[in-house]
C-alpha cells in the first residue's frame, strides 16, 4: 500500500513524506514487512523547526507494525545525518539515484 503523510506547523503545511510497502525490498529483508521511505521533504521555511522530527516520528507510527523501514539517498545529503540520530543505519553504497550516477546509500531502520 502507499501512504502520503503531511506534518503541519501552525496549521500550514510543512513538509510531506511518500512511503509504500510494494515494489522491491532492501537486500536482506526479503518475506518481511519492510516500508520503503520514497521521498522525505521538509520547506526550507520550516527547516529548523520541530516539522522533521514530527514527520518521522508520523511515518514510525503509521508503520509501527512492520519490521524495517528503508530508503536510498544521495550519500551527502542532510537528511542522511538526521535520519541516523534517528536510529537508521548505513548500509552498502550505491553508484546512482534514482537512475541519476550520483553517489548513494542505503538507510535502514528496524522497528
Amino acid at each position: 500500500a502507499n501512504q502520503w503523510l503531511i506534518t503541519y506547523v501552525d496549521g500550514v503545511p510543512a513538509g510531506y513524506a511518500f512511503l509504500t510497502s510494494r515494489g522491491p525490498v532492501q537486500e536482506g529483508y526479503a518475506g518481511k514487512k519492510v516500508v520503503h521511505l520514497v521521498d522525505f521533504e521538509i520547506l526550507h521555511a520550516y527547516a529548523d523547526t520541530v516539522a522533521r522530527q514530527s514527520l518521522i516520528e508520523k511515518c514510525m507510527a503509521t508503520y509501527k507494525g512492520f519490521e524495517a523501514m528503508w530508503l536510498v539517498t544521495q550519500r551527502d545529503h542532510p537528511l542522511t545525518t538526521f535520519l541516523e540520530t534517528q536510529g537508521f543505519v548505513k548500509g552498502r553504497e550505491a553508484v546512482d539515484f534514482n537512475g541519476v550516477p550520483v553517489p548513494a546509500v542505503y538507510l535502514v531502520k528496524e522497528i
